[in-house]
């Protein structure tokens, strides 16, 4: 049984993974996607304030846990629930993921991020991974001369589309309201190019294809018509939510769903289970914060552990 088990494979996660093994807790780290979101995404731009490329500094990170001698546990699907019990009088945690696979610990941090919102239409889930996807692929490759549909005109899709710019042979930037609502700069940036058709006023009813994505049918709300897309890749940009089902009716979530936090311990309403990052309700969803996020909740859960041993 570990100290302490972090859900969640991105900044924060990585983060209290090193400093919590710096302070001689024994570690393990569980999660499906090492690097999180952020290597899939644009955002991983904001985090070369270490002179370097984002994606280099999270396999820096990756690296520096590994041979801290931290194990990094690939789970079996997307974490499920935490359950505890009671021993000697203590509480131990317990992590299961969908395959079934449970990981035992005296205190759990919640590292688990954002995942991107689905559409919530009937043949979404059919084509996850099958050509729709809510984040950039890490092998850029595979947009190479291929006509991407691009479901969000707000500034992570306007992103998405700025770095396939060059790899794409042709982007459809599809918005449910009026006008594109990203940053203008971006929008002027693309339609120079010329590479980049932009579609207004677009709801999206369906996705189409045999065993794999190939078009996009959305209904014109200003004329009512229906209309397809072909396209070959699908990537839906609508927004981010809280990685944070498992954590429902264990810890204190908000409206949003975000995990609420001690601001100065990271400390969430359950004893022993802290949390840190873009998962919890802090204020800003950057990657340097989430960083220093997961330092403080590792640090928090080291004092927490010692004064409960």
């Amino acid at each position: 049984m570990d100290d302490v088990l972090i859900i969640g494979g991105g900044t924060a996660a990585l983060s209290a993974a090193l400093y919590a093994k710096k302070k001689g807790l024994s570690v393990r780290v569980i999660t499906d996607s090492v690097g999180g979101a952020l290597v899939a995404s644009a955002a991983v731009a904001r985090l070369n304030f270490l002179g370097n490329d984002g994606a280099v500094v999270i396999q820096n990170l990756r690296k520096a846990v590994e041979e801290s001698g931290v194990e990094i546990v690939q789970s079996g699907g997307a974490i499920q629930k935490i359950s505890f019990r009671q021993e000697n009088n203590k509480e131990i945690f317990s992590v299961q993921d969908e395959a079934g696979a449970v990981a035992d610990a005296r205190s759990v941090i919640i590292a688990s991020g954002r995942k991107g919102r689905k559409l919530g239409i009937a043949s979404e889930d059919q084509f996850v991974g099958k050509g729709l996807s809510y984040h950039l692929a890490p092998d850029a490759a595979a947009y190479k001369e291929k006509t991407v549909g691009i479901i969000g005109g707000g500034n992570s899709g306007l992103a998405k589309a700025i770095q396939l710019s060059g790899i794409a042979k042709q982007l459809v930037v599809i918005e449910r309201m009026e006008k594109i609502n990203g940053d203008p700069a971006a929008e002027d940036a693309l339609a120079r190019e010329g590479k980049t058709a932009f579609i207004v006023n677009a709801d999206v009813k369906e996705i189409t294809g045999k065993g794999r994505a190939k078009g996009i049918v959305y209904e014109d709300t200003a004329t009512k018509e229906t209309k397809e897309i072909p396209v070959d890749e699908v990537l839906v940009s609508i927004g981010m939510i809280p990685n944070s089902d498992f954590a429902k009716g264990l810890c204190e979530l908000n409206q949003w769903g975000e995990v609420i936090v001690n601001s100065r311990t990271n400390a969430t309403s359950h004893v022993g289970i802290f949390a840190a990052g873009d998962a919890t309700d802090i204020s800003e969803k950057e990657a340097p914060i989430a960083a220093g996020e997961g330092v403080k909740a590792a640090l928090q859960c080291a004092k927490w552990l010692e004064a409960n041993a």
